[in-house]
């Protein structure tokens, strides 16, 4: 939880001077001489606080009327007449200027908002919900996931989502058991890695005996893993479709963002 606050503090200060540079860009394409980076530092505070204590009272006047789309149009003209309000005491600009500036700095804002997203979204971490019990005890029901993308050396014991083999539209959690190469074999609810019973008190204790853990012998090819769920009693993993392809994991559990109250 801590990482996860301290990431969004991170990407808030970014976000910040990165608004800040932007108006600044955006006042010097509309020639406004007396813009500086201070100045513009200053503004996009003022835009925020004053923003945050505008939406406080809109939310409070839509809660007694109980007419959404008021609020949405009301937080717009807020937006803009404080917008406006601030330019005007910082460069004496007229108002459509401030207008066409507050446009013009939303656009470009949301663009480089979305090309830093997007490559984090795809390519560095993506979030992952928890649906179900197969993870049990480690990860519950409704469990908020982050997943690494970029880290795709996978080891016995990780975690990784990726694609249902028979039915790739679908995604699952499971924990690598078995590694490319190895025979994976079962005996006396325990599994067995090359004939040898693997250990497995680090993730799941010292109860791991489970009598309803049988599957076939696999031989892993090369970019072959053996994954299993937690909760080995009701979990839908390599003992039914078989070992997964390396090409269909998405990436590696990372950290748990919010854990479910139930």
């Amino acid at each position: 939880m801590l990482i996860l606050i301290a990431i969004a503090v991170i990407l808030a200060v970014a976000n910040y001077f990165l608004s800040s540079a932007i108006l600044l860009w955006v006042c010097k394409i509309f020639k406004v001489e007396k813009a500086t980076f201070r100045s513009s530092l200053l503004i996009i505070l003022l835009l925020i606080v004053l923003g945050l204590l505008a939406g406080l009272l809109i939310m409070l006047l839509v809660s007694i009327i109980g007419i959404q789309i008021i609020g949405q149009l009301l937080s717009l003209i807020a937006g803009l007449v404080i917008f406006h309000f601030l330019l005007k005491k910082f460069y004496q600009t007229k108002f459509w200027k401030n207008v066409a500036i507050y446009v013009v700095l939303d656009i470009f804002i949301a663009i480089f908002s979305l090309a830093m997203i997007i490559p984090i979204r795809y390519f560095v971490v993506q979030p992952f919900y928890n649906v179900g019990e197969a993870m049990l005890p480690t990860f519950v029901d409704h469990d908020y996931l982050l997943i690494k993308m970029y880290d795709k050396n996978f080891q016995r014991g990780d975690v990784v989502i990726f694609r249902y083999p028979k039915d790739l539209s679908q995604y699952f959690i499971k924990r690598i058991v078995g590694l490319p190469g190895e025979k994976v074999s079962f005996a006396d609810g325990r599994i067995l890695i090359n004939g040898q019973v693997l250990d497995e008190s680090q993730y799941l204790g010292t109860n791991i005996t489970t009598p309803s853990l049988e599957a076939p012998e696999y031989i892993l090819a090369a970019g072959e893993y053996f994954v299993l769920g937690d909760n080995r009693s009701a979990s839908l993993d390599s003992r039914r479709f078989g070992p997964i392809s390396k090409s269909l994991i998405i990436g590696k559990y990372w950290f748990t963002g919010l854990k479910s109250a139930r």
